[in-house]
């Protein structure tokens, strides 16, 4: 209970029982308090040490030998009162450079962060992140000749986990395939065009989505990475509104 309350106040957990036992046996060699805690006699003199540097220990010479005592408990109350002072200080301390702190964290955040995944599991993974990530809409190159022969047509179950990533979620597709423009221009909140084949010879999907780049593609292993970085999404980004307006104006004419 009382080792609780040290820790509370700032001990560690083997200093705090080194000085529950100074504290409840009175003045102990270091050999005693060592075997008392069950730590070696060079880790129980450093947490003596710290703990004598802190008033909460003092050392005694009795016939020649060693011996260290508690110090009153009133210390402790001190201790506590220095901590909250210098917790205050660093308060203030902490206030007075968050601006800068953040400067820190918004730099640190436009360095990209890489993860890579593998096979099924990885996509699924992938899909998650595209799930619970907050953004308005989305944009995806995508070869369906490529993505039938990652997720076969009588794989329904993994098919219909796939389906709900675009599910509600305004989505802008270019797709090329062997089989021509085979899909609807528009369903639901998805919008899609096609390239053909010979002038897009892409084999995976390239997915944008808020700070983040998705690709995925599939050789003899199904690999990914996602990308997280601002400046690259929306590099990639303007690639694709390019490619967007390419096509639909090729369609007017």
């Amino acid at each position: 209970m009382l080792e609780e309350i040290f820790k509370k106040i700032g001990l560690s957990e083997k200093m705090a029982k080194v000085y529950g036992v100074v504290l409840e046996f009175g003045s102990q060699t270091v050999q005693q308090i060592a075997q008392r805690v069950g730590i070696p006699r060079p880790t129980a003199y450093v947490h003596i040490e710290s703990l004598t540097k802190k008033g909460l220990v003092s050392k005694i010479e009795k016939g020649g030998r060693v011996y260290f005592v508690a110090e009153s408990p009133e210390n402790l109350k001190r201790l506590i009162e220095k901590n909250l002072k210098e917790a205050a200080v660093a308060s203030l301390e902490f206030r007075k450079n968050i601006p800068q702190l953040n400067i820190l964290f918004e730099a640190a955040e436009e360095k990209p962060r890489i993860k890579f995944f593998e096979g099924k599991e990885g996509l699924l993974t992938m899909i998650k992140d595209f799930k619970t990530s907050k953004f308005e809409s989305a944009e995806e190159f995508v070869s369906m000749d490529k993505a039938f022969e990652t997720i076969p047509p009588n794989n329904n179950d993994f098919r219909q986990k796939i389906a709900k990533k675009f599910k509600k979620t305004p989505m802008r597709i270019i797709y090329t395939s062997k089989r021509g423009p085979f899909l609807k221009d528009k369903e639901g909140s998805t919008e899609r065009r096609f390239i053909p084949l010979e002038k897009f010879p892409y084999s995976g999907s390239i997915t944008i989505y808020g700070s983040k780049v998705a690709l995925m593609t599939k050789n003899k292993h199904l690999v990914g990475t996602i990308i997280k970085n601002r400046e690259i999404a929306n590099t990639i980004r303007t690639l694709f509104n390019f490619t967007w307006e390419f096509l639909g104006s090729k369609k007017k004419e």
